[in-house]
């Protein structure tokens, strides 16, 4: 084999390698961002659940505040500006009540 065939196989040789710690660094990174985005979604979640629970909370308080108002106003709380609890009480007669809470947010 000449001198110049031997500079030309380790050429290749490098090129191959470097491809190889490429597509690996890709797919590392690639599974990096998708946690994240798990991460992210599980936290939008977790307080968007709050949010429903404290609207609840909320509603059955103002109930037991003032009667008079119970099953008559809709309220909607907001966090961080984009997320919304709607909450929408219904009178079902005999003092009971039946309350419906729902959470809107701006996917991202």
């Amino acid at each position: 084999m000449s001198r110049g065939m031997k500079r030309g196989f380790a050429l290749i040789t490098v090129l191959a390698v470097l491809v190889v710690i490429v597509f690996g660094a890709t797919a590392i990174l690639t599974a990096v961002a998708g946690h994240i985005n798990i991460k992210f979604r599980t936290l939008q979640e977790l307080q968007n659940q709050y949010l429903a629970e404290a609207g609840m909370q909320w509603a059955i308080w103002d109930c037991r505040t003032t009667p008079a108002n119970c099953g008559v106003n809709q309220t909607s709380p907001t966090i961080d500006g984009s997320t919304t609890a709607f909450i929408t009480k219904q009178d079902l007669g005999n003092g009971n009540y039946r309350f419906v809470v729902t959470v809107d947010y701006a996917s991202a």
